[in-house]
């Protein structure tokens, strides 16, 4: 969907396409930020990112944009595998020796690093598995990234921040909930379409 697309979608559900109430510029900003949120909340921009880990390593930077990292995949002379990743909490635990060095056998993150533990015995290639968040559409002919169904979710929080920023607070709450409902639904079809 292009950013023209967004903003017709948008000012149609809030009754105002001829740039009255908002600019446009205001709308893009909003169309935006909906991205970035729906990118957030339904981690629907995923992707791999393939790095190298040097010897003597426990930590590695998010790649950028990355709002989570979903796995990890460390190959070494053509052998892969992926350890298991805990929750900080217990990473701590068991990483009791921050100088021990081996073949990492858990990781955690805290965005915006990648914990392994041990450290790396020697140079690993690393493939990551994320979601990532949208670069902003600056151009009408721009094209978003975002995949059809998550699309139709974005005009319908753009069109509650443009109401939450006029302080119209029972239309944002109504688009809210029309966002939220139409998220779910979109959330529940995908779960439904993976299970098959």
């Amino acid at each position: 969907m292009q950013l023209q697309d967004y903003i017709t979608r948008t000012t149609r559900l809030l009754h105002d396409t001829t740039f009255t109430y908002w600019t446009q510029q205001e709308i893009i900003d909003y169309i935006n930020e909906a991205r970035g949120t729906v990118a957030y909340q339904t981690q629907c921009l995923r992707g791999s990112y393939i790095t190298t880990v040097p010897q003597n390593t426990g930590e590695i930077p998010y790649p950028p944009n990355c709002i989570d990292v979903i796995s990890l995949f460390l190959t070494l002379n053509n052998y892969t595998y992926s350890p298991d990743r805990v929750p900080y909490s217990i990473f701590r635990q068991r990483a009791y020796n921050p100088t021990m060095i081996g073949r990492p056998v858990i990781w955690s993150t805290v965005n915006p690093t990648i914990y392994l533990f041990p450290n790396t015995d020697q140079q690993y290639q690393v493939e990551l598995f994320c979601s990532f968040a949208p670069t902003p559409l600056v151009n009408l002919t721009d094209t978003d990234n975002i995949p059809i169904p998550f699309t139709d979710l974005i005009p319908y929080y753009a069109s509650y921040l443009a109401n939450l920023y006029a302080q119209r607070m029972d239309k944002a709450a109504l688009y809210l909930q029309m966002y939220n409902d139409r998220r779910q639904q979109v959330m529940t079809a995908g779960n439904r379409i993976r299970k098959v």
